[in-house]
C-alpha cells in the first residue's frame, strides 16, 4: 500500500477518554486517508488520480489540486500535525500560505502513566514547542506562520469556548480556504475538543470555510477490522499518496525527541 498522510476529511459538518493505543514512531509509513463532503460524484475532488491495486482501483488526491488559497492546520498537541497531516504539508506548494496553530501547552505530552512514577519536567511546554518549532522548520512553515495558543494539556473540554475565540481571530485574518481539523469522533478528549471550539470559529466568521478533518486515532479495536475509516462510507475517503514526502514526514516526526 502506497505510504499516505495518516487521515484528512472534508466536511461542512455539525458542530458537535483516552485512545486504545498509542502510534508508533513508524507511523509515518502507515496509509492515511481523508474523510470529505462529496457533492456530486467526484467531483468535490478535481485532482483525483486512480490507481489500480490487486483489491481494485484506489483514488489518490493531488493536494496541490484540492487544496488551493490560504491553509490552517489545528492541532490540538505538538505532533499531531506531522502524524496526521506531515505528509501533505511537505506535499503542499507556495509554504507561505500554511498556517499551523497549537491548542495546548505540551505540558504533558508525555505524562507518567501512573504518579508514583513521577510528574512532566517543568520544562516540558517549552521543551515540545522547540521541538514543534523544529519540526515546523523540517516542513518549511514559514516562522510568522505559527502560532501557539498554550492552553493546559489534557484540559481542552474545560476550555472550548476560551479556544474558540483565537481560532475565529485567526480565521478571520487569515480568510483560508480550508481549515484542518481532528475528526470530529476522535478518541481523544482534547482532539474532540478542539473539533468544537474550531467549527463553531469557522461558523462564526463572514466567509465559507472549508473544514478538513483528519484522523489522528483511527484504530478503535471494537470495530471490525479496528479501523474507524473501514465504517465510512467509500465515497466520503480521499487517500493522499505521500511516497515521495514519507522521509521528510519521518525526520518531522523524529524532531519530537520527548
Amino acid at each position: 500500500v502506497p505510504r499516505s498522510d495518516r487521515g484528512i476529511g472534508l466536511s461542512r459538518a455539525d458542530r458537535s477518554g483516552s485512545p486504545d493505543e498509542a502510534f508508533p514512531r513508524s507511523a509515518y509509513q502507515i496509509p492515511d486517508v481523508l474523510l470529505g463532503e462529496v457533492r456530486s460524484g467526484n467531483t468535490a475532488y478535481p485532482g483525483r488520480i486512480a490507481e489500480r491495486t490487486g483489491s481494485g482501483i484506489t483514488a489518490f488526491a493531488n493536494p496541490a489540486t484540492i487544496f488551493r488559497g490560504e491553509l490552517v492546520f489545528a492541532a490540538p498537541h505538538m505532533d499531531d500535525e506531522v502524524l496526521a497531516c506531515g505528509g501533505t504539508i511537505a506535499s503542499l506548494p507556495d509554504k507561505e500560505r500554511i498556517h499551523v496553530v497549537y491548542a495546548t501547552n505540551g505540558s504533558k505530552s508525555p505524562v507518567p502513566a501512573f504518579e508514583w512514577i513521577g510528574s512532566s519536567s517543568a520544562d516540558l511546554p517549552s521543551i515540545r514547542r522547540a521541538e514543534a518549532q523544529s519540526a515546523l522548520d523540517v516542513l518549511g512553515i514559514p516562522k510568522q506562520n505559527r502560532q501557539f495558543l498554550d492552553f493546559p494539556d489534557g484540559e481542552l473540554r474545560h476550555n472550548v469556548s476560551n479556544v474558540q475565540h483565537p481560532l475565529a481571530g485567526l480565521l478571520e485574518r487569515v480568510r483560508p480556504s480550508h481549515v484542518f481539523i481532528p475528526f470530529r469522533f476522535d478518541r481523544h478528549p482534547d482532539h474532540v475538543a478542539l473539533h468544537a471550539a474550531a467549527m463553531r470559529a469557522s461558523s462564526a466568521i463572514r466567509q465559507p470555510i472549508q473544514v478538513v478533518e483528519y484522523f489522528v486515532y483511527y484504530r478503535w479495536r471494537l470495530l471490525p477490522g479496528g479501523d474507524i475509516r473501514k465504517v465510512i462510507r467509500p465515497e466520503h475517503l480521499v487517500r493522499i499518496d505521500i511516497s515521495g514526502q514519507s522521509q521528510r514526514k519521518q525526520r518531522a516526526l523524529e524532531c519530537y525527541v520527548s
